[in-house]
């Protein structure tokens, strides 16, 4: 069965692209830096690698004829609406073999599946969460050894070495914040603590955004 081709319209920062730059045939990739002509696209699909949860985003791709992903690690389906399809483009999480979405719906469009197979992504659906799964677990890894630094248990090298050898983790807490960003991870963190304390975002990990 030959498939028509697939437009997919990509907002992307320069210098960070989670995708592959491109995928096989029938899927025809268009990147985009300004989020105007981003939204004027012809697209069967569209993804935004830069999402931000303003109201004025969120309208404007609420508003396009086709389906959504964006990257929204924090914020899930209830916050940014429920046509929307979520997915974890931190940095360093990407060109893996797996794409994790999260959903209101379980059923996805025939258009995500067809550029996930192109570009060799297997489809893991998370619940649709804050953190979904990958993420919610690195954040709070990363905020442990922020602990455990502010109480002088070890040096962020030491932790990191210790991480990646006895887990095989492919980076250590530290390497994984300064890779993610530690307003990233502070948001996700506080997020999770509104319905649980013990998410709180560690004081050295604070710092460490404000340094």
């Amino acid at each position: 069965m030959i498939l028509p081709p697939l437009s997919v319209a990509m907002m992307v920062k320069p210098g960070h692209d989670p995708f592959p730059v491109s995928c096989a045939e029938p899927v025809v990739l268009h990147h985009y830096h300004d989020f105007s002509l981003f939204c004027q696209a012809h697209a069967n699909l569209f993804i935004d690698c830069d999402f931000s949860p303003s109201a004025e985003r969120i309208k404007c791709l609420k508003a396009l004829a086709a389906p959504v992903i964006v990257n929204s690690v924090s914020y899930t389906t209830r916050e940014i609406g429920s046509s929307m399809i979520r997915f974890n483009g931190w940095t360093g999480f990407s060109h893996q073999s797996v794409l994790e979405l999260a959903a209101a719906s379980k059923e996805l469009p025939d258009a995500v599946e067809q550029f996930a197979l192109a570009c060799g992504l297997s489809i893991v659906m998370a619940p649709d969460s804050a953190g979904m799964v990958r993420a919610r677990i690195i954040a709070m890894i990363i905020n442990e050894a922020y602990h455990a630094l502010g109480e002088g248990v070890s040096s962020e090298e030491d932790i990191d070495t210790a991480m990646k050898l006895g887990t095989n983790y492919p980076y250590g807490p530290f390497e994984w914040a300064s890779r993610i960003g530690h307003d990233n991870i502070i948001e996700l963190l506080e997020i999770m603590s509104l319905t649980d304390k013990k998410y709180k975002p560690a004081p050295a990990l604070v710092a460490g955004a404000k340094s």
